[in-house]
């Protein structure tokens, strides 16, 4: 199987890309792992990226996205754009692990994609994550899904492609997302449940 990591990175969180492509090519060097950057990567984060044959690096993502800049979300806002990224490169792995660059992955007893292929299965949905509860109400769960997102690429975006171009190209329906939406995994929950109709306990 074909497994990646990805991140999206804006502002200068570009500080952590060492330790992310340390922390993966250490634990996971078979996967390969691609960096997108809303902007134009200084030059010694390049230079860095470009020793890691398994890195790829793509700058300059979703500048022309101008609904990002209109709406205000507690914490990372632009964060948002990851969810409804939808690249080619994308199609040539079978598995897609999207995670925050400033989380380092260490060693663990099993392998982080055998973990979620199970959890997928398990659920039988093409992705794996989880309904974060409220957090004064610890017992009754949230509109919100956790930032760290697993895809079975092909299945998955079998679904969420039609829902990813509704919201980027429907406004009424965008909007929509975006004002019940306190933060960027609020928007991942409603479109996962628009494209899979899942049980939140279930997942």
């Amino acid at each position: 199987m074909k497994n990646a990591f990805c991140t999206f990175i804006y502002g200068n969180y570009y500080r952590f890309i060492p330790y992310y492509l340390l922390g993966i090519n250490k634990n996971y060097p078979q996967a390969s792992i691609l960096i997108l950057y809303n902007n134009t990567l200084p030059e010694i984060y390049k230079k860095l990226i470009d020793t890691y044959s398994n890195a790829i690096l793509f700058e300059k993502v979703g500048e022309d996205t101008d609904w990002l800049n209109n709406f205000n979300h507690r914490g990372a806002a632009k964060q948002t754009l990851r969810h409804v990224l939808r690249l080619d490169i994308f199609n040539d792995f079978d598995n897609i692990y999207f995670g925050d660059v400033d989380i380092i992955l260490l060693k663990e007893e099993y392998s982080l994609f055998d973990f979620h292929i199970k959890q997928a299965k398990k659920s039988g949905l093409p992705f794996s994550n989880r309904v974060r509860p409220l957090p004064n109400n610890p017992e009754t769960l949230s509109n919100r899904l956790t930032g760290l997102h697993f895809v079975e690429v092909k299945p998955y975006y079998e679904k969420m492609d039609s829902v990813i171009n509704e919201f980027m190209n429907n406004e009424n329906y965008r909007s929509d997302i975006l004002d019940k939406s306190q933060r960027n995994e609020n928007v991942l929950y409603y479109l996962c449940m628009d494209a899979f109709k899942f049980n939140p306990f279930q997942v």
